[in-house]
């Protein structure tokens, strides 16, 4: 209320139709809004995802190179789960394959579509950091949307693309 309208002694406001107007805007807006939320929250998700198994993959190597032994990881694809990945060490005195006992379950958001290694899904580094084989790792979030992490053979490099 405006102070010349209180001293007149009318009271101002909006009308019924006023806030109505103002309502359907913003439904409208939340209405537009929300879908690219969920797409960004979903891309981020995906993202993460990725950073974090291309991380794995990197510490992976660097135990090879600092134990100066095999090391794998594992990774298996559930049709319909997230899938998991499993971390291996070479017995020194065996050189049989120890799981270490880590094992790491990714999001539903960042599911693990495929992974594949020559034909396996497994990436084996060895005692100087490079991978036995080359291949990729693929996840997806519930949207369709994919990024790989690819695996050099020689030189073991991990780095992620569309």
């Amino acid at each position: 209320m405006s102070w010349r309208s209180w001293l007149n002694g009318r009271e101002e406001g909006f009308s019924f139709f006023e806030l109505l107007a103002v309502v359907l805007i913003l439904a409208t807006l939340v209405t537009i809004g929300v879908p690219s939320v969920q797409k960004a929250m979903s891309w981020g998700n995906l993202t993460s995802g990725a950073r974090g198994v291309a991380s794995d993959l990197r510490a992976a190597q660097q135990t090879a190179i600092t134990k100066a032994l095999k090391v794998q990881i594992r990774f298996t694809v559930v049709s319909g789960q997230p899938g998991y990945y499993d971390f291996y060490e070479e017995n020194p005195s065996t050189h049989l394959m120890v799981a270490t006992g880590k094992r790491v379950t990714l999001d539903r958001n960042a599911r693990l579509y495929s992974a594949n290694f020559d034909g396996h899904s497994i990436v084996e580094f060895d005692a100087l950091g490079g991978a036995t084989e080359a291949g990729q790792v693929i996840l997806a979030n519930p949207l369709g949307e994919q990024l790989k992490i690819d695996v050099a053979s020689i030189t073991g490099r991990v780095k992620i693309t569309k």
